[in-house]
């Protein structure tokens, strides 16, 4: 006959056994749990393998929205946008359906979807970088900065130094020493090329406020009608009072044969020394640029003592226009002018000599400048070496 074995059960839903003796097994039916007595008499659940993954359920419903975020930061190029009116600060209109801009003043239109802007080869929506057409290379959005210009108002189109501004074409009038300028061609009237952005004029052999012809000038400044190397400058004539021509130092010297000032080096600066008891000279070549006429020249020696702190040292110098046979001397007569040591050696002293003893040097001409320590002169009292520094040559 058959046995039946029957378990510990339970049929109630979450009952586990307490206690099972080793071996002895527990099921909760409903649950469908099975436990066996450890050697400890507790129950541990059997446990049977995981079994693989199941295929994966359809997609539920999308969520609700989430609460909307912080505003982030604004565009560097635009500090405000109303989104509901399309108003952009500094700008006149917007058309959030075109993209279409129009600037207040000095920028007619801009094209949001091409970035086009009239009379402007590039425009960055970002920056505010703006590179208008040849005349201005870089302009900020935000601050109306424009490259080589001192000052620029975005709203009204006004540059300093200039009487008007055409944002739409380019167009500038200077005020009274250029007479037109074409900011698409970069053209000044009256000069073979000028550079809108530093105001240089090259190549120039006058310049007239009024006519915009320059002469002699190696540079010329749009903004503050400064030349380069003149003393003053007259914007509605053009007129040029006084000017550098050449500046020699003493590596640049070309000694006679006999009773020449020597080479010598003071704390690393090159100087030529002149004895206190002959006359030694020292002599430079050059070649006087194109400049106005002129029927003197002015001299200007900085020398040092070697070692005096007191008494005057005399100074001459001879020109020579190089046209007749080099092979010989033809200077013409010298002039001396003397300057009183400074108390201390080391500070440099100039001294001026004006002459119109200058051998008939004109514009063009090449020539020779002798410089010499008239040591035999009652007025050169001072005892020891003179250091010749430097020579600037100006027109008088």
């Amino acid at each position: 006959m058959s046995i039946s074995i029957r378990l510990k059960r339970s049929s109630v839903p979450g009952e586990s056994p307490q206690f099972l003796l080793p071996g002895e097994v527990a099921v909760n039916i409903t649950d469908k749990k099975l436990w066996i007595g450890d050697i400890n008499n507790n129950p541990v659940e059997i446990v049977g393998i995981q079994g693989p993954t199941g295929n994966k359920g359809p997609t539920g419903d999308v969520g609700p929205l989430g609460p909307v975020g912080p505003q982030g930061p604004s565009a560097d190029a635009v500090i405000t946008f109303n989104g509901l009116t399309g108003a952009v600060q500094g700008v006149s209109s917007f058309n959030g359906l075109t993209g279409a801009v129009s600037f207040v003043n000095y920028i007619s239109s801009f094209n949001g979807l091409t970035g086009a802007v009239q009379g402007v080869s590039s425009f960055n929506g970002l920056t505010g970088a703006v590179s208008f057409v040849n005349y201005i290379s870089s302009f900020n959005g935000l601050t109306g900065a424009v490259q080589g210009v001192s000052s620029f108002n975005g709203l009204t189109g006004a540059v300093q130094g200039v009487s008007s501004f055409n944002g739409l074409t380019g167009a500038v009038s200077f005020v009274n020493y250029i007479s037109s300028f074409n900011g698409l061609t970069g053209a000044v009237q009256g000069v073979s090329s000028f550079n809108g952005l530093t105001g240089a004029v090259q190549g120039v052999s006058s310049f007239n406020g009024l006519t915009g012809a320059v002469q002699g000038v190696s540079s010329f400044n749009g903004l503050t009608g400064a030349v380069q190397g003149v003393s003053s400058f007259n914007g509605a004539t053009g007129a040029i009072t006084s000017r550098t021509i050449s500046v020699f130092t003493p590596l640049q010297n070309q000694p006679p044969g006999t009773s020449f000032a020597t080479i010598d080096t003071r704390n690393s600066i090159a100087v030529l020394d002149f004895d206190d008891s002959s006359q030694e000279s020292a002599m430079f070549v050059g070649i006087v640029p194109e400049i106005s006429n002129f029927s003197g020249l002015l001299v200007k020696a900085h020398w040092m003592a070697t070692s005096a702190t007191g008494g005057t040292c005399c100074w001459g110098v001879q020109f020579e226009k190089m046209t007749t046979d080099l092979d010989s001397d033809s200077f013409d007569s010298g002039v001396t002018a003397a300057t009183l040591t400074g108390i201390t050696s080391g500070i440099p002293k100039i001294t001026e000599i004006t002459t119109s003893s200058i051998d008939g040097i004109l514009s063009g001409d090449l020539f020779r400048l002798k410089i010499y320590r008239d040591a035999a002169n009652a007025s050169d009292t001072m005892t020891g070496d003179a250091e010749l520094i430097a020579i600037e040559l100006r027109t008088n």
